[in-house]
């Protein structure tokens, strides 16, 4: 019988495609919920930017939105109702994509602000409002690419188009950074896109295998049944042919063989009268005892019997004879007659031998199946965990336990690429033994170094790679973990003495490996989205949204822990005046080696954030004005003793003012606490500059700012 198919091979490459599509297209309508959220998103919105526009502009966009989300559910509604399969996919894609870009158009609209007021507050609300709806979109409708490309670009387009119209610096800045924000989505959507349709591509494919496995399993069946009713039909033909009979007398003692019986052994009558036990002459091994044990009951008890027996014709050729024999009493109970039949049965024994080996194959084939889909689901669910994780390191248990399952026999270890760097540490192992060490480099691995997959049958029948705490004692294999183009890791398996990798456990090593580099490349993508959602690009501090999330959550700690607070706001003095002098390549040198002062002397769980421009806020944790003051002080110092990577340029030092406000009864708010900085920062400057003030309520109100 033909193997079976591989699994999905009994669909079409374009097949699968177009039930990839189907089930994008499905993810995408699954739920309105995404929808219903611009009922609340459009309001909220429409509300924060009414001072700045006409009452009937506000009111006319927010109805044009709900107009378009009304058209939406109308959608969402007829396709949960509608029968929808690949022969429709386009027209519902289509749809979905209409959908969006209605969507995003509506959005873009707030782009206008930009151009109403000169309020950089509503510039930033709209860019930050459009880049949440844009960074929701990758994903979501990241599913199906035209529909999250037709949200992105009406929705962030516009803003970036007005702030270049703009002239200056500040809006060139934002205009690029928005640039950047886009094109890291973009690319995160096209990633998110291509791992929704491999795991979708894997279910489909693993719903093949399970069908080839029945499949493969009735044909089996099938297969058994003709061959066993072939049997039963040669076994009803012996009957009547290749059989051979026998009669012994007692009286007087004299044996008979029919001429059948000597053609079944090849050999020519003889002329003298035939023994009984010529029989036994043919007869080999254990099969000679159990041949005379049965006529010697015969004879004695009359007892009839049946025995299958191998035996050797005269010529030498191996057969299976069947042996029957009965008594014949007379009136006193005494045997007077012996008789029975000697029939062939070497082809019913053969048609036997192999349906046995039949059964054998068919058990081995479903049992490797039946393993095949249990691997396959293992990587599916392993998939579907990677899936909800939030960051690579909840990843790495989840992939060492799949491991462990998919591989028992096998020690292996996952090792990624430390970021702009060729060095390669360990993140997590499986297996009874550690053979890889915790840090090592890309040239340390072979795999790395040519980019292909690096395997090898013993370790002396070819060039170990030189990454092992103590050399594999039986077969490894490397597979480097490439996502276009670019390599993130390593995954390593090593086996014990004895065993060997044949080619189901390189497949599946593949299969293994194709989930995780994708998975965690995602999982990438989200970590460098989120930590540029919250850091500042130049500095590497955290920014001011970072600030407006964290520092109610810390001020209510500290009144639960009833500890102190405090805050501080550093302004570099006559900032200004660099730039003028050195020019902005200079002030972004200055900022960037502040930002690394910053980071390098704040504790464990103080934060610093770049507030805007030059000035820089300080949350310290149970830290009371005092305390903060003197960190401050030393802050000061060591700024004045900074170098900064600027060739040809030699820049002057720097001096720092600051304000330092701590949490009270009165000053018990964020924006309490970073006013009363602001205001001890603006004495500072009034004072003299490069000093540090600690609030006080006699300080008088900022009437302005001094210049920096």
């Amino acid at each position: 019988m033909a193997p079976a198919p591989a699994a999905g091979r009994d669909l079409p490459h374009n097949g699968t495609d177009a039930a990839v599509r189907l089930e994008q297209i499905r993810l995408l309508h699954g739920t309105p919920f995404v929808i219903l959220i611009n009922l609340v998103n459009g309001p909220v919105a429409g509300w924060l930017l009414w001072p700045i526009y006409p009452h009937r502009i506000v009111f006319g966009w927010i109805a044009l939105l709900y107009l378009v989300i009304a058209a939406r559910l109308v959608l969402w509604w007829r396709f949960k109702h509608s029968a929808v399969g690949t022969e429709n996919t386009g027209r519902w894609g289509f749809a979905f994509t209409l959908g969006t870009f209605a969507t995003g158009s509506v959005w873009g609209l707030l782009a206008s602000a930009i151009f109403v007021t000169d309020m950089p507050t509503y510039h930033i609300f709209v860019i930050f409002v459009l880049g949440g709806m844009t960074a929701g979109a990758a994903m979501r409708d990241s599913a199906y690419l035209p529909a999250f490309y037709a949200f992105t670009i009406p929705a962030v387009l516009p803003v970036i188009v007005a702030l270049l119209v703009h002239s200056g610096l500040v809006f060139d800045a934002m205009a690029a950074l928005s640039t950047a924000f886009t094109a890291v989505l973009l690319l995160m959507g096209r990633t998110n896109n291509t791992r929704i349709a491999d795991n979708i591509r894997l279910r489909i494919e693993q719903g093949a295998l399970i069908d080839d496995l029945e499949r493969m399993s009735a044909e089996l069946k099938r297969h058994v049944s003709e061959r066993e009713r072939a049997a039963a039909e040669l076994n009803d033909a012996q009957h009547l042919a290749h059989i051979g009979s026998w009669v012994r007398q007692a009286e007087p003692d004299t044996l008979k063989w029919s001429d059948e019986l000597y053609r079944i052994f090849r050999i020519a009558p003889s002329t003298e009268a035939p023994r009984l036990d010529d029989l036994t002459r043919f007869v080999e091994g254990d099969s000679i005892e159990r041949l005379r044990g049965a006529l010697a009951a015969c004879l004695r008890d009359g007892a009839p019997f049946t025995v299958d027996l191998e035996a050797r014709r005269a010529d030498g050729v191996s057969i299976w004879v069947s042996v029957q024999g009965e008594a014949v009493r007379d009136d006193r109970g005494t045997v007077t007659v012996m008789r029975g039949t000697v029939q062939d049965i070497t082809e019913r024994k053969t048609a036997e031998r192999n349906i046995a080996m039949l059964h054998g194959q068919m058990a081995d084939s479903v049992e490797a199946l039946k393993r095949h889909a249990e691997e396959m689901r293992a990587i599916a669910r392993m998939s579907d965990l990677l899936q909800a994780c939030h960051s690579r390191a909840e990843a790495f248990p989840i992939i060492a336990a799949t491991a462990r399952t998919l591989f028992p026999m096998a020690n292996g270890a996952l090792a990624l690429v430390e970021t702009d760097t060729r060095q390669m540490t360990t993140v997590t192992e499986w297996g009874a033994g550690s053979t890889v060490p915790e840090r090592f480099t890309f040239e340390d691995c072979w795999a790395l170094r040519t980019g292909q997959r690096y395997e090898l049958a013993a370790p002396d029948q070819g060039t170990p790679c030189r990454h092992y705490r103590t050399t594999p004692a039986g077969p490894s294999l490397c597979l480097p973990l490439t996502v276009q183009g670019e390599t993130s890791g390593l995954l390593h398996m090593d086996c014990p003495a004895g065993n060997t990798l044949d080619e189901d456990k390189r497949s599946l090593m593949t299969s293994f490996a194709d989930v995780v580099k994708l998975s965690l490349s995602n999982l990438r993508m989200r970590e460098i989205l989120g930590e540029q959602a919250i850091r500042d690009q130049l500095t590497g501090l955290f920014n001011r949204h970072y600030l407006v999330e964290t520092l109610p959550r810390e001020i209510r700690r500290a009144e639960r822990d009833k500890v102190p607070l405090s805050v501080a706001l550093l302004d570099i003095d006559h900032f200004k005046r660099l730039n003028d002098n050195y020019g902005h390549s200079a002030g972004d040198a200055v900022l960037k080696a502040l930002g690394g002062l910053l980071r390098n002397a704040m504790r464990g769980g103080d934060i610093a954030c770049r507030y805007g421009g030059e000035e820089f806020l300080l949350v310290l944790a149970e830290c009371d004005r005092d305390g903060a003051r003197e960190m401050i002080q030393k802050v000061s110092e060591k700024a004045k003793r900074l170098s900064f990577a600027l060739p040809g340029v030699s820049l002057p030092p720097i001096t720092l003012s600051a304000g330092i406000a701590e949490l009270d009864e009165k000053l018990s708010s964020a924006e309490a606490l970073i006013a009363a900085a602001d205001r001890a920062l603006y004495s500072a400057k009034e004072k003299g500059r490069d000093r540090v003030e600690v609030f006080s309520p006699r300080m008088p109100e900022m009437t302005r700012r001094a210049a920096s």
